[in-house]
Order: structure tokens, then C-alpha cells, then sequence
């Protein structure tokens, strides 16, 4: 069987985990049908749904979806996607139904999202470098670190508010980010594809590549 494209997707990328969550109002009668889509694996909230994606051998990436009440008619809707091995535990829905059931009243919303990105140092670097306390003389209390080998950076778009952060982590073999950010999306099979592609081009520009890579 072919890989997926959400597979080569977070191949390509070198994600590691991409979450998503968003609020939806949700009456009595769609509530019902989404438990439905359950076939009676379970009847009280929280509602859970799966997906698996195929890729190269066992690899592959999971997809679990948690359905919860947030107060009165508003309920959260959580979004994993992982790599894994395993399947979808059996008493886990079927994201495609859930996708059926709620897609129409999900509609296209807001939505917070992480991802997060693990790269190899012999092959990217990144534009920061470690920073060394014993540049900072001046500092207070001294001794309390050697160095600093992470930072969070903060875009703003012209009115003030957060328009994506970027978490910069460097290691001795791996460099790690993760993107945080608001992005409009429709409940389907495709948006893992959509919040990555933003998420690599934020990624991205704390990232060049190493020489003779």
C-alpha cells in the first residue's frame, strides 16, 4: 500500500505531533447523532474518534479526536495527529463519520494550533545559536545556568495581537521547534495537510541548511 499524503506530509516536514482544537455549538438532536457514529462503543461524553494514516512498514500516523463539553451547548473539539505504529483502539469511533455527522455544523472556523518539528543538526541548523551566561556579566545571580539553549520568538500583526510564536530548542543532535498559531479550517481529512503547511513556513524561517548537507 502506498504511503498517504498526510504520512509524506509529516515526513517531508519532520514533524513529530501537530494538535488542533476549536469550539462548536451543538444541540440535543446533532449531539445524538454524533454519539450514534459511535455504534455504542460509549455512551457518555467524552466522544472519541480515530484515524489512521499509512506509511512506509508499520509507520504510520494516528489521528484521535476528542469530543467535550465546554459549558451548555458548546463543546471542545481536540485534535492529535502522532506518529505511531498501532491502530485505533477498538472502542474509538471512525473519524470519516464523525466528519459526516458534524462536518456541516463544524462548517469553517478558528482554530489553535501546535506543531511540533525535531530535526537532525548534521543535516539543518538553525539561525539562533546557544547563548553563553558568560556573555551577560551583569546578570543578578549568576551560576544558576551555563547557558540558555532555547528561546520563544512572538510575531504580531499590526493590531497588537499574536499572529504565530515559534519555540526554538537546541540540542546536542536534534534542534526542535514548535509553532504556534490561529488558523481558519474545515473538519476534514485534509486539514492536517493545511495547519502543516503553515506551520512549516513558520518553522521554517528559523532553519538554513547546513553546509555540505
Amino acid at each position: 500500500m502506498p504511503s498517504s499524503q498526510i504520512y509524506d506530509a509529516f515526513r517531508h516536514s519532520n514533524c513529530v505531533r501537530l494538535f488542533a482544537h476549536s469550539h462548536v455549538k451543538l444541540g440535543a438532536s446533532l449531539l445524538k447523532r454524533v454519539r450514534d457514529c459511535l455504534a455504542s462503543r460509549r455512551r457518555n461524553l467524552t466522544y472519541s474518534f480515530a484515524a489512521v494514516y499509512p506509511g512506509e512498514g508499520k509507520e504510520r500516523i494516528g489521528l484521535s479526536v476528542a469530543l467535550r463539553r465546554a459549558k451548555g451547548s458548546t463543546f471542545i473539539v481536540d485534535m492529535r495527529w502522532f506518529r505511531t505504529s498501532l491502530g485505533p483502539p477498538a472502542e474509538f469511533g471512525h473519524f470519516a463519520d464523525l466528519v459526516h455527522c458534524l462536518g456541516q455544523q463544524f462548517g469553517t472556523r478558528k482554530l489553535w494550533a501546535v506543531a511540533l518539528f525535531s530535526f537532525d543538526q548534521q543535516r539543518v541548523q538553525s539561525v539562533f545559536r546557544p547563548i553563553q551566561i558568560l556573555d551577560f556579566p551583569v546578570l543578578e545571580f549568576p551560576g544558576i545556568f551555563d547557558e540558555i539553549i532555547g528561546l520563544t520568538g512572538v510575531k504580531r500583526d499590526p493590531q497588537g495581537k499574536v499572529a504565530y510564536e515559534l519555540e526554538v530548542s537546541i540540542r546536542e543532535a536534534r534542534l526542535f521547534h514548535e509553532a504556534r498559531f490561529t488558523q481558519t479550517g474545515t473538519l476534514s481529512e485534509d486539514l492536517a495537510l493545511s495547519l502543516l503547511e503553515t506551520a512549516s513556513r513558520i518553522s521554517a524561517l528559523a532553519l538554513k541548511p547546513k553546509e555540505g548537507a
